[in-house]
């Protein structure tokens, strides 16, 4: 929503109303920056971005431990048997 918005957005900005047309249905939401971390909107969308990225690297890695941890479990109880 943010980056949707950032031409409503200067620098200077810390609060505003948008419209959520993705979600809401044009309702309107009010954006709050974070300033005790940001200097900007841009900025906390861009650390936003990063930690999104950082979680679905986190969530490719896990899925494939899960596999394998998985996988290892069947061995297992294949040799038991």
């Amino acid at each position: 929503l943010i980056l949707s918005n950032l031409y409503q957005l200067p620098a200077g900005t810390t609060r505003a109303t948008v419209q959520d047309w993705e979600s809401n249905d044009g309702a309107d939401v009010e954006l709050i920056l974070n300033e005790k971390n940001y200097n900007s909107f841009q900025e906390e969308a861009d650390a936003l971005f990063v930690l999104i990225k950082k979680r679905r690297r986190g969530a490719d890695v896990l899925e494939r431990l899960i596999q394998e941890n998985s996988q290892a479990e069947e061995t297992l109880l294949d040799a038991t048997q």
